[in-house]
């Protein structure tokens, strides 16, 4: 088993760092938080993400369903949006894979 892995139908723990430059951004003021998805296909899904902390590292984590990764493919997206009163950041695009399981009978 690889800790490095997502497979379709795992349920990890995502969690996105907003920066600008090497700096972490102070993101505790933000009244929205989502995490977006989107795969190979182009379906796009929107999760709604948690500080780690109180916002001040500039994480935040979704926890995602058993639904989320439903499709195999080595194109996955993965980007974090806030909005703060002053600011809308959206964090790194991420491309990832997500791998099939084997067939059991």
């Amino acid at each position: 088993m690889s800790a490095n892995e997502i497979h379709v139908g795992d349920t990890p723990r995502i969690t996105l760092t907003f920066q600008d430059g090497a700096s972490v951004v102070d993101i505790s003021g933000a009244s929205t938080k989502q995490v977006w998805f989107r795969d190979a296909a182009g379906s796009a899904i929107k999760l709604d993400g948690v500080f780690t902390t109180d916002g001040t590292d500039g994480k935040i984590y979704v926890d995602v369903s058993v639904t989320t990764f439903d499709v195999a493919s080595d194109l996955w997206e993965v980007q974090g949006y806030i909005v703060t009163a002053t600011d809308t950041w959206h964090s790194d695009k991420t491309v990832f894979e997500v791998f099939s399981n084997a067939d059991r009978a």
